[in-house]
């Protein structure tokens, strides 16, 4: 377990490096809430740490191989979906419910197609690891929900990130003597401790490639460790924030409230 993390962690600083001076030069630049510029779609980075961390896992623990697998298709599929809506998505059209809306006036959008291919996935991999047809509606709804959830997260620099570990080693905490299981969940927690000071010094954001790879890990891992009524419970919240986010500014709640503005601010640059 110590070589894995101490892997994940080198191959972490390296696939960063490269892959911020490989958006740099591509010209994945933007201006950000603040109006400086920084590279996006650094998510990418996350994907050659997980299938490289992950080969080592398959040759170091056989047991449970096929929720790995799974997971790597998760991540794959994902991820091509994220990386699509940041290079050449429409940022005119925001909001689950309007992408949708445009597909049905004959208007596809890279959102559009990020939610089917969320959805998809996550029916593929719920036909593989559920129990039954509640446990199966649960998987499906809330690996997309956490999905969307995360995405809708990625609007400041650090957000997305710190909710992924709050949930994330909750998750792990929870269900520590599935440890084995959890590794790619633990991989990526290292990972993204790693990458975080990338992101609150604003040199870079996640982009959609990124929040949806820690939504779907979430949205995975929920899955295959949490009984049925964790399940319903998380599915409830999952909807309602959803349900929030379509209404109101994520961002304009948070700020509103003295704690949560304090943490999602903490570490952030000032200047």
């Amino acid at each position: 377990m110590g070589f894995l993390l101490i892997f994940t962690v080198l191959i972490a600083r390296k696939s960063i490096t490269l892959s911020l001076k490989l958006l740099k030069e591509a010209g994945c630049v933007m201006e950000n809430y603040r109006g400086n510029e920084v590279v996006f779609g650094m998510g990418i980075a996350f994907i050659p740490i997980i299938i490289s961390s992950e080969l080592l896992v398959f040759l170091m623990y056989s047991n449970q191989l096929y929720i790995h697998v799974f997971y790597l298709f998760a991540i794959c599929a994902i991820g091509f979906a994220g990386l699509l809506d940041d290079l050449i998505g429409n940022r005119k059209i925001k909001g689950l419910k309007n992408h949708i809306t445009s597909f049905f006036r004959g208007q596809l959008t890279t959102g559009f197609i990020k939610a089917f291919i969320g959805v998809t996935s996550s029916i593929i991999i719920s036909i593989g690891i559920s129990m039954n047809i509640l446990d199966f509606t649960l998987n499906i709804f809330n690996m997309a929900l956490f999905t969307n959830a995360l995405n809708l997260m990625d609007l400041r620099p650090g957000r997305c990130i710190k909710i992924f570990l709050a949930i994330g080693m909750l998750i792990l905490f929870v269900n520590l003597k599935d440890a084995i299981i959890l590794l790619p969940l633990i991989i990526i927690l290292v990972s993204s401790i790693v990458y975080m000071s990338y992101d609150l010094r604003e040199l870079c954001m996640l982009g959609d490639t990124g929040s949806n790879i820690f939504g779907i890990t979430l949205g995975y891992f929920s899955s295959v460790e949490f009984e049925t009524t964790s399940k319903i419970l998380i599915f409830l919240a999952l909807i309602t924030i959803n349900f929030i986010a379509e209404k109101v500014s994520i961002t304009e709640i948070i700020s509103n409230n003295r704690i949560f503005n304090y943490l999602d601010s903490l570490g952030r640059s000032r200047g």
